[in-house]
Order: structure tokens, then sequence, then C-alpha cells
């Protein structure tokens, strides 16, 4: 139905595109429409698929800009590192997740909103995608990590910090079971 609608208009807007830079598969106006593709394979459950366009996005975009830590790969990395975690590939994710930060760091310094963002992201990917209780210490870390950053560039009282604070704590918080009576039922 219409995802499949959707691929067809994003294969369509890429050949128009490549045509427009002369045949040049190597522009960056190609990489929104990449991740446009790699969305559609990603909502179709195609991972493979998915990554795929992904990494092809971030080879055009790394040499385009003839920078491997060009702060907008890092839009890219989040693609695949969102695939990766639904697929429950910590280990790939992660690693992704690291390139993330460091890029952010490279490109706007620590303290910045770019990597106070990241590890909210990365915490938030990591809290959708999984229960498991080390995903969830580490994903709590991450968030701990933007508040500290937030705090920095912001103060204690602004909303952001506070909005990632409530976050933490009801991430911590146990919770109650209504069917087994219990903690974590």
């Amino acid at each position: 139905g219409s995802l499949c609608d959707a691929l067809a208009m994003y294969e369509d807007i890429y050949s128009t595109t490549v045509k427009v830079h002369g045949g040049d598969e190597s522009h960056d106006d190609l990489v929104p429409i990449l991740l446009g593709k790699g969305g559609v394979f990603a909502k179709q459950g195609k991972a493979r698929d998915a990554v795929k366009v992904f990494t092809h996005a971030l080879s055009v975009r790394i040499a385009f800009f003839e920078d491997d830590s060009h702060p907008g790969i890092v839009v890219i990395l989040k693609a695949i590192a969102n695939v990766y975690m639904q697929k429950q590939r910590f280990k790939e994710c992660l690693a992704l997740f690291s390139r993330i930060v460091d890029v952010c760091k490279l490109r706007h310094g620590d303290p910045s909103v770019f990597l106070a963002d990241a590890y909210t992201f990365i915490a938030k990917s990591m809290l959708s995608s999984c229960n498991r209780l080390a995903i969830k210490d580490e994903a709590l870390a991450y968030l701990k990590r933007a508040v500290e950053v937030r705090v920095q560039l912001f103060g204690s009282h602004h909303p952001s910090v506070t909005a990632i604070t409530e976050t933490i704590a009801t991430t911590s918080e146990p919770k109650i079971s209504a069917q087994s009576g219990g903690i974590n039922g």
C-alpha cells in the first residue's frame, strides 16, 4: 500500500536528482532521499535493506564533505542505530552511539546542546527498545550525563533539565503491576 508507494516515490526522486546532478550519485542532495527510502524499509521491517540504504547515505555524505566526522553524519548514524536497536543488535548500536558522541564532542565541544541531545537520543532509544536491566542502567547513565551538560549550559532550572530529570525519575521507579500486586510483576 502506501509504503510501497512511498518507496516508488523515493526511487523516482532519486533518479531525477541524479539526472539534475549530471549522473553524479555522490551528491549530498541524495542523502535526504536515501534517509526517506531507508525509513520506509525500516517501517516495512526490512532492517537489512534499511541499513544498506542508510550506509549508502553515510558514504555519500562522508565523500561529499570529505570528512568522516562532519556533523551531518549524526542524523544518519542515528537512523542506523535505531534499526539496530529495534533488532536488539546492541553491540553495533552502542558502537554507533559512541561515534555519535565523539562527533558531537569534536564538532560542538563539551558541553554543547548537540552533545546533550545526543545523550538524550541514545538513552531514549535504549529505553524504548529494551527492558533488559543492563541496557536500562546504561540508558539512565546517558540521561544523567545529558542533565549534567544541560545544567552546565543553561542552569538547573531550565525546562529541558526538568524534563530529563522527570524521565530519569519515572524510569528509575520500579513498576508496580496491578495483576500480580507486586513490584515488577
